[in-house]
């Protein structure tokens, strides 16, 4: 490191004006590190929680957004809330619903008549809405969300006397943020005075206090335009870093600049020129610083191990900044004080508190067991405090009561609970479709099981949308709608009394009725029977008249060919008759012609002539001739008869033809006829069989009817007075969970009554519903933690119980989360621990060349720690009534390991130096020196970098205070106490087994006994050639060893 010294030294003025640039260029070229903090900020809870888990699969199963950012729109007026009220409340959230970029939903419950009573208080002074983001709570877009909504609640007009602020989780951690970034650039002003009082007081010289001013000056100049660079292209980063980040440079910054001066002063005094005690203090401190530097930063970085954001955002930039600062610390420092120096602005006082702190190292060595154990008594006792303590999750406590947030939470508590806006959401999954009346009923099983916990003040959910049981679902209440429909009915049977006796009356009839329906029966019976037999026997006559129509059909048949041929032979009759009679027919006219006239004459009988002739033609007419001519008539008759004959046969036989076919439909008919007599006949008999039984059941069924009619009277009274039991224990009964029962008909469940419920409560697929649990009490205390575990044993018992098909229930909800939050921060603590115990072992053990140390250094750091963490649990907890907040004891630890390693590592290189530049003076003699040439400087350091942490007390946030108040205990328990008392007295009872597995370096440096015989050195041994201390310097040394020599002897045993 001399020859990095001296080219610093060489090029000094370059060396300023290189930095003076650079931290300009920076800061012109790249945005300011609030705006980049503020664009691009972590979420506080960690995507891997519980609480998130069962927040995304709401969203998924209900189709919201999962983003866990929530913010409460609070309207309140101490007389009542007005129409003009509601509208201006939905005027604002027209407006809000309509930013899409950071507005997710608006869950207006006051605008719908149904669901108004849930989100306006009982006594109707107050109202909220929630509106869910669109980004987690303290992320850059949640933030954002926050000052857009209360940018639309200012852009509404308000009416007169309304209050109205926006309240929940996310607008708290938003102005938790605000107050951070509002007081940082106070903080930063406040700390770099104090700095500069405190640097003037102790050097009272402008000039070398500037040195270090100007370090941390341009160390933060250039390191903040870095982080803003790394969180431009992705890392973590918020405001919290800005705060801490700060802190760190200005603290250890200004340490850094204190060693190097301190180191050059100490030079001077031992007799070195300007160039050789510039050059000395480099070659010498600048190792350390660096070490000390990289402790800090490993251990700031170790914090990037964290699951939570805002601790992994702390961790890069802190580290790059202390980075820069060291890199300013061995550049800028000593070529600024070189310029200082150069002028003679820089020389030392007179050192008047040496023999101070060789007193108090002789006292450490002289006394190591006793030293030992009263300052680890006092550690101890302190840190025993610790178990009393009471971890903070509630934001609100962080932030003063005058902010936006904390009076919309003011607002709301006055007219409900002080939960109302942090309430427990339970998810309740099954593979069984919730909506039906046994899916309600084991929500309402559920619902009362939780109710039932001591410190639930109400379940909001499907079967409780008010957060009390539905009154329709109470079984009281279904017993006296049953009540209602009885008296009704009982109204109806009154009415229909005269219907009753005209029953009786009718009855009567009846009976009369049967019996003669029993006896026509019978009579219908014995006609089918006698038909039935009839009938059979015109079957049997139809049969015999078919036969005999065929035959005589057939007869006829032949009788017509027989006239056929009569007729033929007539024919030929006719004319060999006609052939005969011809030549007579002359003679036989001639006699008729005579017969007719004799026949005519009147006289004929007088006559004689004419009775001859007559006498002569009748003989001659009933002679043969006269035979001929009768024989030719027959003939002819015979034929005309003949004709005639057979068209008559041909008629009987066209007739006798539909004779038969209608004999024989005539058959059919009546065989039909006859089967369906048959079927009559049994119907008749079971008719018979039917009347006879009605006929006997009618006698003892009109005797019913006779008591029927007259029980009616007593069946309305009965109804009367069950109706009205009925309506009394409607009127008496408790709710569904006092007593009551609980019943939901399947007809209910269509109500439009209940579908904003059912749209609220239940997720779309019907096998999901969510619940809303209000608390009293502090919704983020131990006890809530308590509650919230007994919340989910008992609500998944009564799923198991109810009968569900896979049910589960899981919790998730602001307190929910920050418990969660808890039980992170409580494993980053460990692990961030544990990272950086083995980095800070590792790099202690690598400058020591020690692994005894390291260790004792690192057991040193944890108790200082505990101790710091008591004082401020005493302070806060214990007197202030205010419980740490979760992050303090994280945050505090990195800083206080950091920073007590290193304050122990410049201690101990101190021990190491003297030790080897005074070989055979043992490690005692090393530890008085080292404590002697140290402790001024250490002190001074540790004090400085109190102040510049007790400066974070400034800020409004009450966390920040707390980290930085803690850190500043554990600065000075560490400068006061560990590295004054525990340390050096440790250290001289270890002896040379501190070196271990190293030779100690006093025996190191002797000729012949080390590897100081060889011409090789340690890490901080000067220059081959150059010798460890020159002229005057060497005479001061030894008169000091000699002083020293003495004292170690007095101490050694």
């Amino acid at each position: 490191m001399k020859r990095f010294g001296e080219f610093v030294l060489r090029w000094r003025v370059v060396v300023v004006l290189l930095w003076l640039g650079v931290a300009g260029a920076l800061n012109l070229l790249v945005p300011q590190l609030e705006t980049v903090a503020t664009e691009r900020s972590t979420p506080m809870v960690p995507a891997d929680a519980q609480g998130m888990k069962v927040l995304a699969e709401l969203g998924e199963q209900f189709h919201e957004p999962s983003a866990n950012g929530l913010a409460y729109l609070v309207v309140r007026r101490g007389t009542g809330l007005t129409d003009q009220d509601r509208r201006y409340h939905d005027a604002v959230l027209a407006e809000v619903g309509a930013d899409r970029e950071h507005v997710a939903a608006v869950q207006n419950l006051w605008s719908n008549p149904d669901t108004a009573a849930s989100a306006v208080s009982p006594d109707g002074t107050t109202a909220y809405t929630m509106i869910r983001l669109s980004a987690d709570t303290g992320a850059t877009a949640a933030t954002n969300a926050i000052s857009s909504i209360r940018s639309d609640l200012t852009a509404v007009p308000r009416p007169p006397g309304l209050e109205a602020e926006v309240a929940g989780l996310g607008a708290t951690v938003a102005d938790e943020l605000d107050g951070v970034h509002t007081s940082l650039q106070l903080i930063t002003g406040v700390t770099v005075l104090l700095i500069a009082l405190l640097l003037f007081a102790v050097y009272r010289s402008i000039a070398v206090a500037a040195v270090p001013l100007l370090t941390i000056g341009l160390g933060l100049g250039v390191a903040r335009p870095v982080v803003a660079l790394m969180g431009l292209h992705g890392s973590p980063i918020s405001i919290f870093s800005l705060a801490l980040l700060a802190a760190l440079i200005l603290g250890a910054g200004t340490d850094y600049a204190i060693f190097l001066i301190s180191r050059y002063h100490e030079e001077r005094r031992a007799g070195l020129d300007d160039r050789a005690a510039m050059v000395s203090a480099c070659s010498r401190i600048s190792t350390v610083i660096l070490a000390s530097a990289l402790v800090v930063a490993v251990t700031s970085a170790s914090m990037s191990v964290a699951e939570i954001g805002m601790f992994r955002s702390i961790g890069l930039p802190c580290a790059v900044g202390i980075l820069v600062v060291a890199a300013a610390a061995v550049t800028l420092t000593p070529a600024t004080l070189a310029l200082v120096s150069e002028r003679g602005w820089a020389e030392p006082r007179p050192h008047s508190a040496t023999d101070w702190w060789r007193g108090v190292a002789n006292a450490a060595v002289k006394r190591p067991v006793r030293t030992l154990a009263g300052s680890l008594v006092l550690l101890v006792i302190l840190a025993l405090i610790v178990p009393t303590i009471v971890i903070a999750y509630d934001e609100r406590s962080t932030i003063g009561d005058d902010t936006d947030s904390n009076r919309g939470y003011q607002l709301a508590a006055q007219s409900f609970g002080a939960n109302e806006l942090l309430p427990i959401t339970m998810l309740v999954r099954s593979d069984a479709d919730l909506r039906t009346s046994a899916g309600f009923a084991s929500l309402e099983r559920i619902s009362a099981a939780v109710a039932g916990v001591d410190g639930v003040e109400s379940v909001r959910g499907v079967t409780r949308p008010m957060g009390r049981p539905l009154t329709e679902a109470a079984v009281g209440y279904q017993a006296g709608v049953v009540g209602d429909r009885l008296d009704a009915a009982v109204v109806q049977l009154a009415r229909s009394d005269p219907q009753v006796r005209q029953l009786g009356s009718g009855m009567t009839k009846v009976v009369d009725g049967s019996r003669q329906l029993r006896d026509g029966t019978d009579r219908l019976a014995t006609g089918t029977r006698a038909a039935r037999n009839g009938s059979q026997r015109l079957v049997d006559g139809s049969e015999q008249l078919s036969t005999g129509l065929t035959r005589l059909s057939d007869g006829a048949d032949q009788l017509a060919e027989g006239s056929r041929q009569v007729g033929r032979g007539a024919a030929l009759l006719k004319r060999r008759a006609d052939d005969a009679t011809a030549p007579l027919l002359p003679a036989t006219d001639a006699v008729r012609s005579l017969r007719g006239l004799v026949d005519a004459d009147p006289q004929c009988a007088t006559n004689p002539m004419c009775s001859a002739a007559r006498t002569l033609l009748v003989a001659v007419e009933r002679s043969p001739v006269g035979d001929v001519e009768q024989l030719r008539s027959g003939v002819d008759q015979l034929a005309e008869g003949n004709a005639r004959l057979q068209s008559g046969l041909t008629t009987l036989t066209t007739e006798m033809n539909r004779a038969v076919e209608g004999a024989r439909q005539l058959r059919n008919g009546q065989v039909a006829l006859n089967s369906g007599l048959v079927t009559l006949d049994d119907g008749a008999v079971a008719a018979r069989t039917g009347a006879r039984r009605l006929a006997d059941g009618v006698g003892p069924l009109a005797g019913g009817v006779t008591q029927l009619t007259s029980g009616v009277t007593d069946m309305q009274r009965g109804l009367r007075q069950a109706a009205d039991y009925l309506g009394e224990l409607r009127d008496n009964a408790g709710s569904p969970t006092e007593g009551g029962g609980f019943y939901l008909p399947a007809s209910a469940l269509a109500s439009p009554r209940l579908a904003p419920a059912i749209s609220l409560f239940i997720a779309p697929d019907g096998k999901s519903a969510r619940m809303q649990i209000v608390t009293t009490g502090d919704a983020f205390s131990e006890k809530a933690d308590q509650q919230a575990q007994q919340i989910r044993t008992v609500a998944q018992q009564a799923a198991d119980d109810s009968g569900l098909p896979a049910a589960r229930t899981a919790l998730t909800g602001p307190s929910i989360m920050y418990f969660e939050l808890g039980d992170f921060a409580f494993r980053d603590l460990l692990l961030i621990a544990l990272t950086a115990s083995i980095l800070i072992v590792v790099i202690l053990a690598f400058m020591l060349r020690s692994i005894v140390i390291p260790a004792y250094i690192l057991a040193s750091v944890i108790l200082s720690y505990l101790a710091a963490i008591g004082v401020s649990v005493l302070l806060w907890q214990h007197l202030l009534h205010i419980p740490l907040h979760w992050a303090v004891p994280s945050m505090s630890f990195i800083a206080l390991a950091a920073v007590g390693a290193d304050y122990n590592l410049l201690l101990m290189s101190r021990v190491r130096e003297e030790a080897r530049d005074h070989p055979g003076g043992g490690t005692r003699a090393a530890v008085i020196r080292a404590v002697t040439g140290t402790g001024g400087v250490i002190t001074v350091a540790a004090v400085i970098f109190a102040i510049t942490m007790m400066a974070l007390l400034i800020s409004s946030v009450t966390n920040v205070g707390q980290i930085g108040f803690t850190i500043a205990v554990g600065l000075l328990i560490d400068a006061m106490i560990v590295r004054t008392l525990t340390i050096p007295s440790l250290a001289a009872l270890l002896g040379r087994w501190n070196w271990w597995p190293s030779r100690p370096p006093d025996e190191a440096a002797i000729p012949g006994r080390g590897e100081a015989a060889d011409g090789s050195g340690g890490p901080g041994d000067p220059a081959p050639g150059e010798p460890a201390q020159a002229g005057p310097a060497r005479a001061s040394t030894e008169s000091s060893t000699s002083s020293v020599s003495t004292a170690e002897e007095r101490a050694s045993p």
